[in-house]
């Protein structure tokens, strides 16, 4: 076997180490583990159709804020393209609790209506996904 100078072993590690690294960050970029107990908000960059003026939050491929949150789970992002801006956790509200929702996005309420109407459930009975 020859004899190989120890600086020439020492740039081989380190750069087996930074390769190391790299792919580790990039894995960690790409593959996202969401809690049992938590959602993950998205962020869609670069590609994709402009919000129109006064929307806040992302629809249908559009860049920004996405409205689809990432599910408890492990999730693969389509990085570069979309990054998870944070986790947050889940709110859950008791039997004998009242939970308020309020809209930043989204069509304003018809006049004269306390609730907004129950799309989940129109879309259940309609057969929509």
């Amino acid at each position: 076997m020859e004899n190989i100078d120890v600086t020439t072993t020492a740039l081989m590690l380190f750069g087996i180490l930074f390769l190391l690294i790299v792919f580790l960050i990039i894995v960690r970029r790409i593959f996202v583990n969401v809690g049992a107990r938590e959602i993950a908000i998205k962020e869609r960059r670069y590609v994709g159709a402009k919000m129109p003026p006064g929307r806040v939050v992302a629809t249908e491929g559009e860049v920004g804020i996405q409205a689809d949150v990432l599910k408890p789970g492990l999730h693969l992002i389509k990085f570069p393209f979309e990054r998870v801006v944070r986790k947050v956790p889940l709110i859950e509200i008791g039997p004998d609790e009242l939970g308020i929702i309020e809209a930043v996005d989204g069509e304003p309420m018809q006049t004269g209506r306390i609730f907004a109407p129950d799309r989940a459930q129109r879309a259940t009975l309609s057969g929509e996904p």
